[in-house]
């Protein structure tokens, strides 16, 4: 994937960026339990066409974990994970608006 393409995927499986790509794939998006966790299935559209997210949500909704495949020969479907946690209000002035503390990013074997 090239360098623009990476970066912006990067940005839609960021955990508002999940359900918003979520919502926007519309019937294309699979909605299931698994292991007790609801978990979204859904392809990216437009540059990101051929990209495959699967997104697990926590006990509070939160996006947990997000693995996305590139239907790509070049990248050999590679697989990245991104787990986020230690959700909290980490704004200055406090709101209801959570976002990750903590986000690990792995691609195939390799912690990024």
């Amino acid at each position: 994937m090239d360098t623009a393409n990476g970066r912006l995927l990067q940005l839609w499986i960021l955990p508002y960026g999940v359900i918003k790509a979520a919502l926007a794939a519309g019937d294309k998006t699979r909605i299931s339990t698994e292991n007790g966790a609801t978990v979204l299935t859904f392809p990216l559209s437009g540059q990101l066409a051929g990209v495959m997210v699967k997104a697990t949500l926590d006990a509070q909704n939160e996006v947990a974990k997000v693995e996305t495949r590139a239907d790509n020969p070049a990248l050999g479907d590679l697989l990245t994970e991104t787990e986020y946690s230690d959700y909290a209000d980490h704004g200055e002035i406090l709101t209801d608006v959570k976002s990750p503390g903590h986000i690990i990013r792995k691609q195939g074997a390799i912690q990024c």
